[in-house]
């Protein structure tokens, strides 16, 4: 299976970029080979830049699942199940989701499966 990780930098420190990584070991583990799309830094020119080649990875590899790292990302992903029917599952924590704005509850409800890292933000997106 072809997957797509959609997120922010794997590579700095900190919980989710420990929790993402384990979580990409392990589907190459189970015999996967997942390609990433990752924004590393938040000038314009490096948003401008991940928006497409992240459109152009899509279309040129058509991954059979997308995984989305971060709820900010979730209308890119959205935008992409809607072009090309592929699947994404959106992995969902922190403030961002606790404030139901309607971009990110679209995402949430369009994702084939939303996946929470703690039980609170579980509370919160129910």
């Amino acid at each position: 299976m072809k997957i797509l990780f959609i997120g922010s930098n794997v590579h700095a420190l900190g919980g989710i970029q420990r929790y993402t990584k384990t979580l990409l070991q392990a589907i190459s583990e189970l015999g996967h080979r997942p390609y990433s799309s990752t924004l590393n830094s938040s000038t314009y020119f490096s948003k401008i830049f991940f928006l497409l080649a992240t459109c152009w990875r899509t279309f040129i590899h058509r991954p059979d699942l997308i995984l989305c790292g971060h709820v900010q990302f979730g209308q890119l992903c959205r935008v992409l199940h809607k072009l090309l029917g592929v699947r994404f599952f959106l992995f969902t924590y922190g403030v961002e989701v606790w404030q139901k704005n309607d971009s990110h509850m679209l995402a949430i409800n369009d994702a084939s499966c939303v996946v929470t890292i703690s039980d609170f933000t579980k509370q919160k997106v129910a």
